[in-house]
């Protein structure tokens, strides 16, 4: 399986890195899944003070949510989809550490 996710800590700093570079980063549920891992791990952890999503790849942050993954929808898959998106912002917002995200800064400044 593909590392849509890249996670380590610096210091007391867990970095997770959206890694889809083909697409921009932009988000699928294998990727929004796995994000959500990394969120649950870092905040089990007590070593971690705090949480930095970024982008992988020099192009983009994230190109937002991949549209391919939709288009054949219907209503039931759709409501499962909404509801799993719920889920996700639901586990965001429960975090006890401070949560940012951060663009990387090019090479040329």
């Amino acid at each position: 399986m593909p590392d849509f996710i890249l996670s380590e800590t610096r210091f007391a700093v867990a970095a997770i890195a959206l890694n889809r570079l083909e697409v921009l980063n932009a988000w699928h549920a294998p990727m929004r899944d796995a994000r959500v891992a990394a969120l649950d791990a870092a905040e089990a952890d007590e070593a971690i003070c705090a949480i930095v999503i970024t982008g992988a790849g020099e192009r983009a942050f994230v190109a937002g949510q991949d549209l391919t993954e939709t288009k054949a929808f219907d209503p039931d898959r759709a409501e499962f989809w909404i509801a799993a998106w719920e889920r996700r912002y639901d586990r965001i917002r429960s975090l006890s550490k401070p949560l940012r995200t951060r663009r990387k800064p090019s090479a040329s400044g």
